[in-house]
């Protein structure tokens, strides 16, 4: 009997340690198919039907006799493509790794990898690994962890690189893609990478948390959030006013937050619409280097003007511009509770901090609002300004603008059915049509001056005079 349970220890123990210490094919990248295709890697980037390898075999190895040597080249079509190895393939509409190779190895910790690097124009590495498992339930496939890292610096000797796997959530993956790339999102012709050595780490790491941006920032709070290492027991946050570090956010400085992946940070109102978080983590009585710095930014809504310039058919709207807005979205509707929108303008897009709203009724009442966009942040609705349009008048019945080289005119529906003739200074007709839309275009040559007459449906004339490539 003891020697049967010694038997079954010994299976139970060769295969935990097996799966404790599995590693990837060709890992060391010795063997290859021919001089673009290492054994059990993908090189291959299908760029719109061509097939690309940016991947090769080297002599200048770390160690054996062969690593993948990696080149970020302009290929047929104009484009420059990153040079790639990876377990899986890249989707390239989303410029993303997606699928991967079967994989019993347990949960790794991380992994390691030997490098040089020779980047062009201040180009990146990128590093990545994700382990999934299909979900039976849903038969879907769900991620369980993964990592990511860039490296901007030169490594002209092969440096060992240390890379986190972060969970997500619990149980074994049955799948694996690891890859890297000679450049990031905006790639460089030129820039090479040498990869060499990868090898699957199982025990801890100590590793640094990985930041997250902030959940549901305000006014008065957000969430600051990070991917917690699961042998860690504690957590520790700073929360500063500068990227730096070198002024903290009164009574969040070392604060610990216990074992947590999240905590919340109560900010002073409209004080300022960004702050800067780190964490480090704790494994017993040991703490591991800050995490990665992450910029919280404060979505502060912005305050619309009242409206100027208004006409029977126009108006312009402004507001103020909040500290770090990259654009807003504008709307303008006929009622108050913005249940009747106008159709052009239900998220309407502007990069500056005014617009004019044309196309409108005369003596017809309007509301508008704007919010901030912080990137793909959003900041809530700004106050609600109402406005009333003026009644119509003869002028206001046709707008017409110039520049160097043609005429636009813009049609109150009043005169549909009418006509419109272009008259240059010497009295020749040099265009005429029907009115039967809102707005029409012609080139026309300048320098010049140009007469519109626009012959509403009862005969009545309206005239005008426009300055062409002035």
């Amino acid at each position: 009997m003891k020697r049967i349970i010694t038997l079954l220890l010994g299976i139970y123990l060769s295969i935990f340690l097996y799966a404790q210490n599995t590693q990837l094919e060709n890992s060391g990248f010795e063997q290859w198919t021919d001089l673009n295709h290492a054994q059990g890697w993908n090189t291959e980037i299908n760029n719109n039907g061509l097939i690309v390898t940016t991947a090769e075999r080297s002599s200048d190895a770390h160690s054996g006799s062969y690593a993948a040597k990696l080149e970020t080249k302009r290929i047929i079509t104009n484009d420059i493509v990153p040079g790639m190895i990876q377990l899986g393939k890249l989707d390239i509409d989303h410029l993303v790794p997606i699928g991967g190779v079967p994989f019993n190895g347990g949960r790794p910790t991380g992994f390691s990898v030997y490098m040089k690097y020779q980047p062009v124009g201040g180009d990146s590495i990128v590093i990545f690994s994700y382990l999934y498992r299909k979900n039976t339930e849903t038969n879907k496939i769900d991620t369980l962890g993964g990592s990511f890292m860039t490296i901007t610096n030169t490594m002209n000797q092969y440096t060992e690189i240390i890379v986190p796997i972060y969970y997500i959530k619990d149980g074994e993956p049955d799948s694996i893609n690891l890859g890297f790339f000679s450049s990031g999102f905006a790639p460089h012709e030129g820039s090479i990478l040498y990869v060499d050595d990868v090898n699957l780490i199982y025990e801890p790491l100590n590793s640094p948390p990985l930041g997250l941006p902030p959940i549901q920032p305000n006014d008065t709070s957000f969430i600051a959030h990070w991917t917690a290492p699961s042998n860690a027991t504690d957590f520790i946050i700073d929360v500063a006013y500068d990227k730096n570090f070198s002024h903290f956010l009164n009574n969040y400085h070392n604060v610990h937050t216990g074992d947590t992946d999240q905590y919340l940070i109560k900010i002073p109102e409209h004080e300022q619409n960004f702050y800067y978080y780190r964490i480090k983590a704790i494994y017993d009585s040991i703490e591991s280097d800050w995490s990665n710095t992450v910029k919280a930014i404060i979505p502060w809504a912005t305050t619309a003007h009242q409206a100027t310039n208004i006409t029977a058919t126009s108006f312009k709207a402004s507001w103020d511009i909040p500290p770090l807005a990259t654009h807003f979205m504008f709307q303008v509707a006929t009622d108050s509770a913005f249940k009747n929108i106008l159709p052009q303008y239900v998220y309407f897009p502007v990069d500056t901090n005014y617009t004019s709203v044309i196309g409108l009724e005369p003596e017809t009442t309007y509301f508008y609002r704007v919010a901030v966009r912080y990137n793909k942040l959003s900041s809530p609705w700004s106050n609600i300004v109402k406005v009333k349009t003026t009644k119509l008048t003869d002028n206001d019945r046709i707008k017409v603008y110039a520049n160097k080289s043609s005429i636009t005119i813009y049609f109150h529906k009043s005169v549909f059915g009418g006509k419109i003739r272009i008259i240059s200074l010497d009295g020749t007709i040099y265009w005429q049509g029907k009115i039967n839309s809102n707005t029409i275009t012609v080139s026309i040559p300048g320098p010049s001056v140009y007469f519109i007459e626009a012959i509403k449906p009862d005969q009545n004339v309206i005239r005008k005079k426009v300055l062409v490539g002035y």
